[in-house]
C-alpha cells in the first residue's frame, strides 16, 4: 500500500514543519500555512515597509503579497533561515520595488491647473494644448503649450520667445549649438534663456512628496 500524503496535523505546527509536510504532499498542511500568512499580511507588511505598503492600491498589494508567498513556499531551504524572516525579506524587496515604481510614475503626472500671468484671472491647462493621445512625456508638450502662452501674449517674462525657436530646432533635430548658429544667439544668452526655460518647465511638472501621511 502506499504512503498517506493525508496524515493530520496540529494548525499549531511551526512553519517549517508544515514546509516538510507540504514537501511531502500534504495539502492540509499547505492550506494551514496560505491561510496563516494571508491573515497575517498587514502584519508582515508593517514589519517590513511600514511607511510604505499602504501607498499600494489594496488589491495591488493583496496580489503582491501572495505572489512572493507562492514564490517562498516553492523556493524555501530548509535549516538557512527561519521561513518568516526568509518571507519577509522577500516582502520587503518586493515592496520596496514596487513602491519605488508607484512613486515615480506619480512623480510624473502632470500640473494641468497652471495659473497664467496677464491681468485677467485666466487659466491655461496642458489639455488645452495637449492631444489626448499624446505621450506626456514627449519634451513636445511643453513647447506646444509655451509656444500658445505666447500666442495669448501670456508667455512669463522670464521666458524669451526667442528660447521657443531654439528648443523648436532641437526638437527638431538640431544641436543646440547649431540651433544657436542659426539663430544667431550667442551660446552664453542661449545657456541663460535655456536654463529659464527648463526652470519653467519643471514647474509644471507635480512632484508629490514621498512622505505621504499614512492614515490609521
Amino acid at each position: 500500500m502506499g504512503e498517506r500524503r493525508d496524515m493530520e496535523i496540529s494548525p499549531m505546527a511551526s512553519d517549517e514543519a508544515l514546509i516538510i509536510s507540504i514537501r511531502q504532499g500534504n495539502e492540509e498542511a499547505q492550506s494551514i500555512l496560505a491561510i496563516r500568512y494571508y491573515q497575517k499580511r498587514f502584519f508582515h507588511a508593517a514589519r517590513v515597509a511600514p511607511n510604505t505598503y499602504r501607498l499600494m492600491d489594496p488589491c495591488d498589494f493583496g496580489s503582491l503579497y501572495f505572489r512572493v508567498y507562492l514564490a517562498c513556499e516553492n523556493h524555501y531551504l530548509l535549516g538557512e533561515f527561519r521561513f518568516q524572516s526568509y518571507f519577509e525579506s522577500c516582502l520587503k524587496r518586493a515592496l520596496a520595488k514596487e513602491v519605488e515604481e508607484l512613486i515615480a510614475e506619480r512623480r510624473r503626472i502632470l500640473s494641468l491647473d497652471t495659473p497664467l500671468p496677464g491681468n485677467d484671472n485666466s487659466m491655461l491647462s496642458l489639455h488645452d494644448v495637449v492631444a489626448a493621445d499624446q505621450n506626456p512625456h514627449d519634451p513636445k508638450i511643453y513647447l506646444n503649450y509655451c509656444e500658445t502662452l505666447e500666442r495669448l501674449s501670456k508667455l512669463p517674462r522670464q521666458i524669451s520667445p526667442r528660447v521657443l525657436r531654439l528648443v523648436d530646432l532641437h526638437v527638431k533635430g538640431l544641436t543646440y549649438r547649431e540651433a544657436e548658429k542659426r539663430l544667431h544667439i550667442p551660446s552664453r544668452t542661449a545657456k541663460t534663456m535655456l536654463t529659464a526655460y527648463r526652470k519653467f518647465v519643471r514647474g509644471l511638472i507635480k512632484k508629490e512628496r514621498v512622505d505621504i501621511l499614512i492614515r490609521p
